[in-house]
C-alpha cells in the first residue's frame, strides 16, 4: 500500500494498528467531499460537465493504482489541472457554493 498523508496529518492509531489494517485490505481508498466541492467545467463536447472529484488528503492506493498515478503523471495527464478547472479563479463562500456551479476551490493534491 501507498499512504499519501497531508503534511499536517498526525497519526491517532499505533504504527502496527494501521499497517495491519491496510494490508489487510485488497483495494484502493478514498475520501471524498459532497459533490458541492467538486471541480467543474462545461464539457468541451458541449454537453454536460467534465467533473474532477475531491477528495480529502488522506488516500491509501495499492500497487497498481499508484503505478498507474505515477505513470499518467509522468506521461504528463492533467499537469493542466489547476488552470483547465480554472481553481480558486471565481470567488465563493461555504454559502454560495453548490454542484455544477464552475466556483472551483482548492489545491492540486486534493483532486485524483
Amino acid at each position: 500500500k501507498f499512504a499519501f498523508v497531508s503534511d499536517s496529518s498526525l497519526p491517532a492509531k499505533p504504527f502496527s494498528y494501521v499497517y495491519s489494517t491496510l494490508s489487510s485490505r485488497l483495494g484502493s481508498d478514498f475520501c471524498i467531499f459532497p459533490s458541492g466541492e467538486w471541480a467543474d467545467v462545461p464539457s468541451s463536447s458541449g454537453y454536460g460537465l467534465e467533473i474532477a472529484i475531491k477528495s480529502h488528503q488522506w488516500v491509501t492506493l495499492n500497487r497498481a493504482h499508484a503505478e498507474k498515478s505515477w505513470e499518467l503523471w509522468r506521461t504528463g495527464t492533467l499537469h493542466n489541472f489547476m488552470p483547465y478547472f480554472r481553481m480558486n479563479a471565481i470567488p465563493m463562500l461555504p454559502s454560495n457554493n453548490s454542484y455544477a456551479d464552475q466556483r472551483n476551490y482548492g489545491c492540486l493534491d486534493e483532486f485524483w
